[in-house]
Formats: structure tokens, C-alpha cells, sequence
């Protein structure tokens, strides 16, 4: 069950008898009824997701009431998007919200086709997504960030996440065009910058990203690795075929100042 109506204005908050923080919500009109089968394809998809498994996407989505006709045309993006919309649980840390940039993400990865998974979703899963960002909403509020895969494993317990794993979705009938799952990515890529050997600038960002690597690499590295003979677009294909970790995706240094990305 999920609340389908979680605005600021359903919620309650107070201290019990004892002092111990207490929630209350408000409007039980709204609360939606997920099926069975539903809930276990959504939490296998996060398991297939962390797991970076080889199977067949589509299924699942099926499962969720979604159109498979519809998802044909984005099929060879569904791992990457789902990389991106359940990035929050594709980590066992706290994981801060303002990294997640989901509405940025998502519109790079599919532009206009964005409205094809958007017109495949049945309107349950309007409900479902308006919950969601209901959430989203309140912790943005009250500035809390929290570990999100810790969290939901704890909530539904070892029974249910066996009951996801064994859950087999049924069969779809679909002509495949192209075949992509989450095996073709890796977990993270990391961006590293030095001068002198001492690192001056290093961060990381979400696997997804490898297919638009370029928007990642500093103008100067694309116009240093071009010199060299390498193109950006080279660079992403090797990190799309990549199938061992870590994985050097390009090296250089000009001058003082090294660059090294790579893939873990």
C-alpha cells in the first residue's frame, strides 16, 4: 500500500507520551492498493539493477502495467534509465537527493522519447510516481537525506526479498530490434584530474552516464584526446563494451595536468 496523496498538508508531526518522534497521516481516501505481483517485479528490477544482471527488462515493466508495444521504441535505454531512476537505491550509503538530478538525467538519456515510457505507464503508475515525489517533497523539507536500499531491505524483510528473487515475470511476445540490459554497464565511472601527481579535482557519476560520456569530459580533454587521435565517441563505445573492472577508459596528461577516467 502506498499513500497516493503525501502533500504537506496530510501530515502531522508530534512527540508521543515518551517523547519519541511520532508521524500521522491524514486522507486514507487516497491510499493505493499494489498488487502482488507488481510490488516483487519492482523490487526484482532494483535487485537486477544492483546485481548489473543480463536479463530481459521488458517482462518486468509488463508486470508493472506498463505497454510493451510502447517500450519497443526505447527499448535499447530501459537499463540505462532505470539506472537512473533507482539510483538512490543502488547504494548502501545515505544517499543525498541533490546529486540525483533525475528530471536532467532522464531528458539526456531519452529527449522526446521520454514520452514513449511516459504514455506506456498505465494510471496507477501516475499514482505511484505522484507518491514518490510526494516523499521527495517532505524530505526535501526537512533536509534529510537517508540510505535508501539499507532501508527498504529492512522494511520488507529477508521473506520478501527471496520472494523477489525467485519471482519470474511472465512470458512477452515482442520483436527485439536491440538487446541491452544492466550487464552492459558498470557501477561507476570515475573522473580523476592531477598536476604534479597530486590530485586536484575527483569525482565520480552514476553508470548511466557512459552513453553521453562527452557532456562529462572538459572541452580542453576532448580537444587533447582528438590531437591524439581519439575521439569522444570511441571513448563511450569502449566503455559500453567494457566487461572486466576496474577498466581504463583513456589516460593523458598534457603539460603538468594528468587525466585519467576509468570504470569500477
Amino acid at each position: 500500500q502506498a499513500h497516493g496523496d503525501p502533500h504537506s498538508g496530510n501530515y502531522f508531526f508530534s512527540h508521543d507520551q515518551e517523547g519519541q518522534p511520532q508521524v500521522t497521516m491524514l486522507d486514507f481516501g487516497s491510499i493505493l492498493h499494489i498488487g502482488t505481483r507488481p510490488s516483487l517485479a519492482l523490487l526484482k528490477l532494483l535487485q537486477l539493477a544492483r546485481a548489473r544482471s543480463k536479463e530481459d527488462l521488458i517482462p518486468y515493466f509488463v508486470e508493472l502495467g506498463y505497454d510493451p508495444q510502447k517500450l519497443q521504441h526505447i527499448q535499447d535505454k530501459l537499463p540505462a534509465l532505470c539506472l537512473i531512476l533507482f539510483r538512490p537505491f543502488l547504494e548502501d550509503r545515505v544517499f543525498p537527493l541533490r546529486d540525483w538530478q533525475l528530471s536532467q538525467h532522464t531528458r539526456h538519456l531519452l529527449d522526446e522519447q521520454r514520452w514513449w515510457f511516459r504514455s506506456a505507464a498505465n494510471p496507477i503508475q501516475l499514482f505511484i510516481i505522484r507518491a514518490f515525489q510526494g516523499l521527495l517533497s517532505q524530505l526535501d523539507i526537512l533536509e534529510v537525506n537517508l540510505p535508501w536500499w539499507p532501508l527498504l531491505t529492512q522494511t520488507v524483510g529477508k521473506e520478501r526479498l527471496q520472494q523477489a528473487a525467485d519471482f519470474q515475470p511472465a512470458a512477452v511476445s515482442i520483436e527485439y530490434t536491440t538487446t541491452s540490459t544492466f550487464a552492459d554497464f558498470s557501477k561507476t565511472i570515475h573522473v580523476q584530474i592531477s598536476e604534479r601527481d597530486t590530485v586536484i579535482e575527483q569525482f565520480t557519476i552514476p553508470s548511466a552516464e557512459v552513453i553521453s560520456l562527452r557532456k562529462w569530459i572538459p572541452e580542453e580533454v576532448q580537444q587533447l584526446l582528438h590531437e591524439q587521435g581519439t575521439d569522444i565517441e570511441q571513448v563511450e563505445q569502449k566503455a559500453q563494451s567494457a566487461d572486466t573492472f576496474p577498466f581504463t577508459l583513456f589516460s593523458t596528461e598534457r603539460g603538468e595536468r594528468q587525466y585519467k577516467v576509468w570504470l569500477e
